[in-house]
């Protein structure tokens, strides 16, 4: 009988995309949904909690951010499957298994920042 071979994980792209506060916030807004969500709605999200008013420039601007870095990184990663024909993000199997206080560190007592405002993280 053989035994299974497990792929071991590179932590490094793991560890690069929850560096950042707005992929973290990308990863809270996933576990609370299920299956796909539009990546406008992301965009969306994004600018709630960053407390900003909905602009179609800000808007837009959030989105290209979405979708040139923030995205790639955690689809490098494995954490979330993103379909770019249908503008759609999903949290991956591994995605799932993030502990919640790795996605909101103020739960362990660090300061939170706006999530639009570290960006260029």
């Amino acid at each position: 009988m053989s035994t299974p071979t497990h792929k071991p994980i590179d932590w490094t792209p793991l560890y690069e995309s929850l560096a950042s506060e707005t992929r973290r916030t990308v990863l809270q807004f996933l576990t609370q949904r299920t299956g796909c969500v539009d990546v406008a709605d992301v965009t969306d999200y994004l600018l709630r909690t960053a407390d900003q008013s909905r602009t179609d420039e800000r808007a837009a601007q959030v989105e290209l951010q979405l979708y040139h870095v923030h995205l790639p990184r955690l689809a490098d990663a494995g954490l979330v499957e993103w379909d770019t024909e249908q503008r759609t993000v999903s949290l991956t199997d591994l995605g799932l298994q993030l502990p919640v206080a790795l996605l909101r560190p103020q739960l362990l007592g660090a300061p939170a920042r706006s999530a639009v405002e570290s960006a260029g993280d």
